[in-house]
């Protein structure tokens, strides 16, 4: 913890803070280190202290850029959202705020190749669950592996992506078989609800680069779990059915 958190945190705990000296030593912080700090006032300290925080830097100084820092931090531990294209600050300060909501929103006990399950879907589920949340909070895709071993069915951790893509084949452990993967859609765009065609063409996998087809799992911005079979997969009816573009199923 650097000097200029503490000084700040000691100051605004004060019954009457000096906020010249509280908010020139929170404007001094980098971004990583601001979020945590605000994130551990009261809302009522939070809203004084963007307040003087306006007052000093924009209004007595005219550091509009330092004011729209500690607002676009403020916001995201307020609203525990960020905007990939939020204008008010550079991309990396963006990408530390990511990273802050990543961590925050991590389940205390995520079940990532922790608890294991008696089938794909069942496994897909539970890694879904734990991080659509996080999908919208950051705006982003996370994506990961279901896997076997032993007649059990497990999923990697997620693995952050970007706004419209992510890793289609995250490694599964050693001795395992990778059996699907999963993935999420942010709020983007106008079909994130669905599987887009770039989904399908991976799922299909792609035997010039050894990318065997893979069942494929989506969590979506509703909270829906949608799966796609391929149509190398499909067997009986079903290759009947749904032989020409795989099937696919609303889990949730």
């Amino acid at each position: 913890m650097s000097i200029q958190r503490d000084t700040f945190e000691s100051e605004v705990r004060k019954s009457a803070p000096d906020w010249t000296n509280a908010i020139s030593n929170l404007s001094a912080l980098a971004m990583f280190e601001m979020l945590p700090t605000l994130g551990g006032l009261a809302p009522t300290l939070l809203t004084e202290v963007k307040s003087q925080a306006w007052k000093l830097l924009s209004g007595q100084l005219g550091w509009t850029g330092s004011y729209k820092r500690i607002d676009f931090a403020a916001d995201v531990v307020t609203d525990q959202r960020v905007d990939q294209n939020d204008t008010r600050v550079p991309a990396d300060q963006i990408e530390d705020a990511t990273n802050f909501l990543i961590g925050l929103l991590r389940p205390a006990k995520s079940k990532a190749a922790q608890g294991h399950f008696i089938n794909a879907d069942d496994a897909a589920v539970a890694a879904l669950q734990e991080i659509i949340p996080t999908t919208k909070a950051v705006g982003l895709e996370f994506a990961g592996s279901i896997y076997s071993q032993s007649g059990s069915f497990w999923f990697t951790a997620p693995e952050k992506g970007e706004v419209k893509g992510s890793n289609p084949w995250v490694a599964v452990p050693a001795g395992t078989t990778a059996v699907g993967r999963y993935h999420t859609h942010p709020p983007v765009g106008t079909n994130f609800e669905n599987f887009s065609p770039d989904d399908i063409f991976i799922c299909w996998g792609n035997q010039q680069v050894n990318l065997p087809p893979r069942v494929t799992y989506l969590g979506t911005p509703s909270g829906r779990i949608k799966k796609l079979i391929p149509p190398m997969l499909l067997t009986g009816q079903d290759k009947a059915d749904f032989g020409l573009l795989g099937k696919h199923v609303t889990l949730r």
